[in-house]
């Protein structure tokens, strides 16, 4: 078996650094190359294509699916929708965000996502597309770790500053206004743990049955974005509060006014953050309902315990205790006691070894290779 892995624009490098570690992991009883696109122009990437001499395509968030049409008359055929192989999709975000390359008629494409929520919003698109659930892999430890009394801060957060949330439901007419406010409120105080079925429910106590098209997706958005805004910034204010040694990684904080226990750092590239996160004793898992959390796989491999808002999809597949300390909707019943629970280095120690421990017996990235070969051959598309 050939795997073809495509590896596209990213920020941070994040997806560029995964699509390097799943070739990895594949080569270790198959055969990958990685195909940088960044390096490619598109007659050179239709040419590899064309000769067919791989089994499967795997791209991260559909980079692959516009853009590339068959050279026929018309030059309107999607590639990737003709090709008789596999075209594994691998989804780190949220699939609203990919909208029009997801919806796309594709018999042949094997969508994966990190949560059973976005695989239900994908069934509506009616592509034709399978999908099923798999999270990043584990990367594991490199160098040996310096005790948690060593290091140098508690809390380690990764996140540009993307301004304060607005409240733009205010501009938008009832029944819609009632319809997004209720949708927030859902999400924030956990009732529901993703957007789409937030949305729909609170349409449906308005007897609106509510379909997801171009029209509807810009409020979806919009309301993502908004609590994505309010979720970060609540995590970061509650932890700047404490006496706590805190680093922020992220453009545009310079300004926020933060005591003299927080140190601002410009945004990294994802392979240069491991040196902080290897540093501090906690990592902060931001939107960990919307994608891979990448942040929790990474802080676990650099020895730190991990502090996540919570999420049913990755509570599932990093259970409570295994290197991360879920902080449960709404946040402000809680919020206190996990920081002081999480003050004691004895715990964030032991959290973080059991961490490192367990995600090595499962959550290796060779484990996310052997079963995304196996979902190959469950599903006759080898």
């Amino acid at each position: 078996m050939k795997i073809l892995i495509f590896k596209g624009e990213s920020s941070y490098d994040a997806l560029r650094n995964m699509a390097d570690r799943l070739a990895s992991a594949f080569n270790s009883f198959v055969e990958a190359e990685v195909i940088d696109i960044l390096q490619e122009t598109t007659e050179s990437l239709i040419k590899r294509l064309l000769r067919l001499d791989y089994n499967a395509i795997v791209s991260f968030n559909a980079v692959l699916t516009h853009g590339l049409t068959l050279p026929d008359a018309n030059a309107k055929t999607p590639l990737l929708s003709m090709l008789p192989v596999p075209h594994v999709c691998w989804m780190m975000d949220d699939p609203i965000y990919h909208y029009d390359r997801l919806k796309i008629k594709n018999d042949f494409r094997l969508v994966l996502t990190c949560s059973e929520y976005h695989s239900d919003f994908l069934a509506t698109l009616d592509s034709g597309a399978k999908h099923s659930v798999l999270f990043p892999g584990f990367l594991p430890p490199s160098a040996k770790l310096k005790p948690h009394r060593h290091r140098e801060f508690d809390f380690i957060i990764a996140a540009s500053w993307m301004g304060e949330p607005k409240e733009f439901w205010s501009q938008v007419s009832e029944p819609a206004r009632r319809i997004l406010k209720d949708t927030i409120d859902r999400v924030e105080c956990g009732d529901y743990s993703n957007v789409y079925q937030a949305i729909k429910s609170a349409a449906l106590d308005q007897d609106i049955d509510l379909a997801v098209n171009s029209n509807t997706l810009p409020l979806l958005i919009a309301v993502e974005d908004f609590l994505r805004q309010r979720e970060r910034l609540k995590i970061i204010e509650n932890i700047v509060n404490t006496d706590s040694r805190i680093g922020i990684i992220g453009n545009g904080w310079d300004d926020r006014g933060f005591g003299k226990n927080v140190r601002v750092f410009p945004s990294v590239n994802s392979s240069a953050i491991l040196s902080h996160y290897q540093n501090s004793r906690i990592v902060v898992n931001l939107n960990a309902r919307n994608g891979g959390s990448e942040r929790l796989m990474d802080g676990i491999s650099s020895g730190a315990a991990v502090l996540s808002p919570f999420s049913p999809s990755l509570s599932k597949e990093i259970p409570e205790g295994s290197g991360v300390r879920y902080l449960q909707y709404p946040f402000e019943n809680n919020f206190n006691h996990v920081l002081e629970e999480l003050s004691d280095t004895s715990i964030t120690e032991e959290l973080s070894q059991r961490g490192i421990s367990e995600l090595l017996e499962s959550h290796l990235w060779s484990h996310r290779a052997k079963r995304m070969v196996d979902l190959f051959s469950n599903q006759k598309i080898q």
